[in-house]
């Protein structure tokens, strides 16, 4: 029984602690989005011509880990099936980490666009996601 006490207050832990994480990385997530430089992918749309101008890589990886409520959820949704909403906003937090901290280092180099912007993304077991964003930064 005690067990299973230490098995709950390790789920309302993980679940709050958690979530308001989870909900202070969007704010800033949002508030660096609003302030940086433009990022576009290139495969139907051949984007902004660049006339000159020196080019570089740049590149930005993060690894976000999931908490404990989640992974709970996700091994239950994951034995009965259907899709991993717990784990979809972790993806979607890494994804937009992974491009502002891309933009950021483009904007300290001096660069004012970063075109063909690419991302990776590799799952670590239950413990989260690694997300690699890399595309070529333009400083006109």
């Amino acid at each position: 029984m005690f067990e299973l006490g230490i098995i709950a207050a390790l789920l309302i832990v993980g679940n709050l602690v958690g979530g308001a994480r989870e909900k202070a990385h969007f704010e800033d997530l949002r508030r660096r989005e609003a302030t940086q430089i433009t990022a576009v992918p290139i495969r139907n749309d051949p984007g902004p011509k660049i006339e000159s101008g020196e080019t570089f890589l740049v590149y930005a990886s993060v690894v976000v880990a999931s908490d404990y409520f989640k992974n709970f959820v996700g091994s239950l949704k994951n034995f009965f099936g259907g899709r991993l909403t717990s784990h979809e906003t972790l993806l979607d937090r890494a994804r937009r980490e992974a491009i502002c901290r891309l933009r950021e280092r483009a904007m300290a180099a001096g660069a004012n666009l970063i075109v063909d912007v690419h991302l990776e993304t590799n799952f670590l077991d239950k413990m989260g996601a690694e997300v690699s964003a890399y595309g070529t930064a333009v400083k006109a």
